[in-house]
């Protein structure tokens, strides 16, 4: 049963409209200067100070850092 009220309940798949199928060219763009700019994230601010939750390792999360609580 499709409830058009609720986003995640399973519906009719459509095809992607125009402007997003245009904009998957950008991907191996954004790839390539995530890799070049790796260098610099040392040099970035380390936040706001704001909280952040972090969840722990296991479905949601693969990392490492998560599993320690390291920061």
């Amino acid at each position: 049963m499709h409830n058009a009220h609720h986003w995640y309940e399973a519906g009719p798949m459509r095809a992607p409209g125009v402007v997003r199928l245009a904009l998957e060219w950008r991907a191996p763009w954004e790839f390539g200067a995530a890799l070049w700019s790796r260098p610099l994230l040392p040099l970035a601010p380390r936040g706001d100070g704001q909280p952040v939750i972090v969840y722990p390792r296991g479905r949601c999360c693969r990392s490492p850092r998560a599993a320690t609580g390291n920061r």
